[in-house]
């Protein structure tokens, strides 16, 4: 009869498994999930030191620099004087182009002209980043 006395080992007479709460902040973001993300930025941020990677003082991003007031303003004289260049041999093209030559040509000039216009657009910015 002890055997009888004996509780079962059946999921009838334990408790059910009882729902597991982490503790939160007060944005209902669980704790340990905040110390995991501190932990690996101080891992990144020792890794950056170490490597000497990171922005520099001038807030560029590595392996570039900001170009100074009077570089931008030089390299944007020089693009507004290769801008008039190109303008002048533009119009002395011939209106009617008729040989495979005079087409080459005004195509060369016409991409060498956008190109000089999407430069002077980015160098018209106040901060222009340049690869080192």
């Amino acid at each position: 009869m002890a055997a009888a006395q004996r509780p079962r080992a059946s999921s009838a007479g334990r408790a059910p498994p009882q729902d597991v709460k982490f503790a939160r902040n007060g944005k209902n973001v669980p704790v340990y999930l905040q110390r995991v993300k501190a932990d690996l930025a101080d891992e990144e941020r020792v890794v950056a030191q170490h490597l000497g990677i990171g922005r520099n003082a001038d807030g560029a991003p590595p392996g570039h620099r900001v170009l100074s007031e009077d570089e931008r303003r030089e390299v944007m004289a020089g693009l507004q004087k290769r801008k008039s260049d190109l303008d002048a041999k533009h119009s002395r093209l011939p209106l009617r182009v008729e040989t495979q030559a005079q087409k080459q040509r005004a195509q060369d000039l016409e991409k060498a002209c956008r190109e000089v216009d999407e430069n002077i657009v980015k160098f018209s910015r106040q901060n222009v980043l340049v690869k080192l």
